[in-house]
């Protein structure tokens, strides 16, 4: 079982000018098999500009192991470097040439909205070797991390060939949908009396800086996509990046930073809505060989996809992925629904279904009219005739 360290230590890195400040990312990632969470003062990772030090207490192993913990048995990756005793800890440091000590050294590159942020990442894990016994054990204590800008280091700055990856992580991309009458994609999309396909290009912005374009192409990728014909009713179209079902077909992905694919809309006309919406997410993909970033059912032959760049497959990328929408509009069915219990005529006849239908309504409306003018007229005769009976008894009585 993995015991996660729930307390990160706190980091200073000591800057060219000599003034502390808090560090980026360096962190201890998790404890190895076995060990149990620690106090936070039984370890102490420091990042300075010319020296990473690992503290841990010397009592450390004892409690932990029920080893004498000897700093020797204590080392970093590779055993070849370990720990010495100073005062009451057991301190491993590297020195200037943060390469060393078998550290993964890599590059991160955080490419933001406002600005791009590059920093070397030095990763390792500290491990405790038990040399007592007939078979020897090593423990792997913790892992760690120490994050640097780019343009801080100076004495301890990696060569090329020490850099086993780079990691360009991207936040968020700006995509713009559109939607075309035809393959030519220049009209754009109308409504329609019938069923219309739709053509349908989806481009994204290189979030990288033209003047900082490393050396590989990145390309956009769709994801997925579905068709919205209300808020209950999805219709899934690409999942994977692969066509779901026979309605789509996909002309271009993978490739540059447009992608395009045709939509078969006889769905939606045969619906009584005015318009859909059509929801893609999209990929990103850096490049090595012409058909590295399509999925498998686009890509011809066998040869599996790499997300290396121009052949070097140190060169990572880390995207959520983006979201891109589009409003479709469609035209209303104009055919009469048919309800049960209404007239059926016969074809030649249904040209005048409308002055059939209007020439009864105008019937029954005077019907209406002339039957409440002869009620109205019959109670208003009723009245006088009621009013002279009256008079005509009043005279009686007199007499």
């Amino acid at each position: 079982m993995i015991w996660k360290i729930l307390s990160y230590v706190t980091l200073l890195v000591v800057l060219n000018s000599g003034v502390l400040t808090q560090g980026q990312g360096i962190r201890i990632v998790d404890a190895g098999k076995g060990v149990k969470p620690a106090n936070e003062w039984d370890f102490n990772v420091t990042c300075g500009s010319t020296d990473i030090s690992i503290d841990v207490a010397s009592d450390f192993i004892g409690r932990q192991f029920g080893g004498t913990g000897s700093p020797e048995h204590i080392c970093l990756m590779g055993s070849q470097c370990c720990g010495q005793l100073v005062e009451d800890k057991i301190r491993i440091s590297i020195s200037k040439n943060f390469a060393t000590c078998c550290n993964l050294v890599s590059i991160t590159e955080e490419i933001r909205k406002s600005k791009t942020i590059k920093y070397y990442e030095f990763s390792n894990s500290l491990i405790y070797g038990s040399a007592s016994g007939v078979i020897s054990r090593e423990v792997e204590i913790f892992k760690f991390q120490c994050r640097y800008p780019l343009d801080q280091l100076v004495t301890a700055t990696p060569a090329d060939s020490d850099v086993s990856s780079h990691v360009i992580m991207i936040e968020r991309v700006v995509g713009e949908m559109r939607v075309y009458n035809d393959a030519s994609f220049r009209e754009e999309y109308v409504p329609q009396e019938t069923e219309k396909d739709a053509f349908v290009t989806i481009k994204l912005e290189n979030p990288i800086p033209p003047k900082e374009q490393p050396d590989f192409e990145m390309v956009s990728v769709i994801k997925s996509c579905q068709i919205r014909y209300s808020s209950t009713f999805v219709r899934e179209i690409i999942q994977d990046g692969c066509p779901f079902g026979d309605n789509t077909d996909i002309y271009s992905t993978g490739d540059s930073m447009m992608s395009s694919l045709r939509i078969k809309m006889s769905e939606a006309y045969s619906m009584n809505v005015t318009n859909v919406t059509l929801d893609c997410v999209m990929d990103l993909c850096l490049q090595s060989f012409p058909a590295s970033c399509k999925p498998s059912c686009l890509r011809r032959g066998k040869r599996s996809a790499n997300t290396g760049g121009a052949g070097d497959d140190r060169y990572k990328l880390q995207f959520s992925g983006q979201e891109v929408h589009a409003l479709i509009p469609v035209g209303r069915n104009t055919e009469q629904p048919h309800y049960a219990g209404s007239l059926e005529l016969d074809s030649e006849d249904t040209g005048n279904i409308p002055k059939y239908i209007t020439c009864s309504v105008g019937i029954i409306t005077f019907a209406a009219s002339f039957l409440g003018l002869l009620i109205l007229v019959g109670i208003v005769v009723a009245l006088l005739q009621l009013q002279e009976d009256k008079c005509s008894l009043r005279e009686k009585l007199k007499t």
